[in-house]
């Protein structure tokens, strides 16, 4: 994604990725215990990750996108779910300057 040159741009960006993840999830009608054992993983570690309190790494990811029977694109935002969350992170930001 270009643009992106300071940190509240890849954490918004890695929010994208988690509120992806928990889509997905959601739409295969899967717990997060549920698919934490289908990747290999255990329960809490993927909570963690699906909650932002973990980074994942390649191998995860491609073991996500196994578990969903997805491609591990699949599991990335796309540049307008980024887009979004940039947009209302911004509104966000004028709504609480307004009010202020």
């Amino acid at each position: 994604m270009d643009g992106m040159n300071n940190m509240r741009d890849c954490t918004l960006l890695l929010q994208a990725f988690w509120k992806k993840i928990r889509s997905l999830r959601k739409k295969k009608m899967l717990t997060q215990e549920e698919l934490a054992g289908m990747a290999g993983f255990n329960r809490s570690y993927y909570s963690d990750i699906e909650n932002g309190k973990r980074n994942i790494s390649f191998v995860g990811i491609s073991k996500l996108a196994n578990a969903l029977n997805l491609e591990m694109m699949d599991l990335l935002p796309t540049r307008e779910e980024y887009y979004k969350l940039l947009e209302s992170e911004a509104r966000h930001s004028q709504e609480t300057i307004t009010y202020i």
